[in-house]
């Protein structure tokens, strides 16, 4: 299902190992947005939204999502469908978000933030230690530039003309690697 151009637009990361966590999530978003101004789509891998654009290899390997490309873990069922957001929103801005997130006042704040000087907008975190644990245990993998990357919630303009992200198939994490990703277009 397609969002409507006169909502925001957020498309929220589905794992199906996190169901609740996605129905709180959607439940704050919608809560705390007039249900008449927001839309949530479900960004699940396999779906049927994301089948035409979503293309890239995905493999289990003992028991987890393995990117035989970057040859890197998946620790969400949704780890690289943020990068679909420009190509399923297509004009105006979107937001990606993570299925964990509790939203505690109306998006609407967060779009109004928007800049269209971005392709999109993140929060730079401080510099990360090494790799750690995450969610069910999983190593927290440190990639280079990790800390300034679209993360868990993530604006994204989708109708700035020119303007794509486009990922090589460098060594390493190219879905996560901001070093081997850049946009083109006007900045």
């Amino acid at each position: 299902m397609l969002p409507s151009p006169s909502k925001l637009t957020i498309y929220l990361g589905f794992d199906s190992r996190e169901r609740p966590a996605y129905d709180v999530a959607r439940s704050s978003l919608l809560q705390r947005t007039h249900p008449r101004n927001a839309e949530v789509v479900a960004l699940q891998l396999g779906s049927a939204l994301l089948a035409p654009i979503l293309k890239r290899p995905i493999e289990k390997r003992d028991g987890k999502l393995w990117c035989p490309i970057s040859e890197a873990p998946m620790a969400t069922e949704f780890a690289i469908s943020r990068f679909c957001v420009p190509f399923l929103q297509k004009k105006g801005w979107a937001l990606f978000a993570d299925c964990d997130i509790l939203c505690r006042a109306d998006i609407a704040e967060l779009f109004a933030l928007a800049d269209d000087r971005y392709a999109v907008m993140a929060v730079k975190h401080g510099k990360l230690e090494g790799a750690g644990a995450k969610m069910d245990g999983q190593v927290q993998t440190v990639y280079p530039r990790s800390t300034i990357l679209p993360t868990s919630v993530s604006p994204w303009t989708c109708s700035t003309p020119g303007r794509v992200v486009t990922c090589t198939r460098s060594s390493g994490s190219t879905t996560t690697r901001s070093a081997s990703c850049r946009t083109s277009g006007t900045t």
